[in-house]
């Protein structure tokens, strides 16, 4: 159903009780200049101890992009409400925070470094979003300028090509503990 965070994995056996929210964001700023607005929203979701699920939000309500005027995009985040293995506590999920749009100059290498936390402390690291539930029609690297480039600690490096381009950059913020080849923990 459109305009709600739907569940799109592990639906019937491991999203006990959740029913999906609205995701109308309460607006916080807009700028008619640049046709957008920014918003924020926080629900509370009550869901079966050790629900393990998928949800996700897809739409294709952006301005034009480069790579199409009706791309479609996703994001998807996974709710894993059992205790951890490593200290038999609820996780935390990582939590990355953007303001957007930003401008990008004309072949200017623009450093962007997006803000990520975790509560847990755990190890946080990036990578581009890949496949329809991760991003739609906007996944990189073929939605973005060529050598477009994102580091593990969430700095992307971008050179804007055509003045008035939009783009939509589509990543990942996976969470570990213990050693990065076995100690995957949370993908949001």
């Amino acid at each position: 159903m459109r305009n709600k965070l739907n569940c799109i994995s592990n639906c019937a056996t491991g999203a006990t009780g959740y029913s999906a929210p609205l995701i109308w964001h309460f607006c916080t700023d807009a700028s008619s200049v640049q046709g957008s607005s920014v918003g924020r929203r926080s629900d509370i979701i009550n869901v079966g101890q050790n629900s393990d699920f998928i949800v996700a939000f897809a739409d294709n309500a952006w301005r034009p992009l480069v790579i199409s005027s009706a791309a479609a995009w996703s994001i998807a985040s996974r709710l894993n409400l059992k205790l951890r293995a490593n200290n038999s506590v609820y996780n935390s999920a990582p939590v990355a925070t953007m303001m957007s749009p930003i401008n990008i100059p004309v072949g200017i290498a623009q450093v962007i470094q997006v803000p990520i936390g975790n509560a847990d402390g755990d190890t946080i690291r990036c990578r581009w979003s890949n496949g329809t539930n991760e991003c739609g029609d906007v996944c990189p690297p073929s939605s973005l300028p060529n050598n477009t480039i994102i580091y593990p600690n969430c700095t992307i490096v971008i050179t804007g090509r055509t003045a008035r381009d939009w783009f939509a950059v589509a990543l990942m913020v996976r969470m570990f503990y213990g050693h990065f080849k076995n100690g995957l923990l949370h993908s949001s």
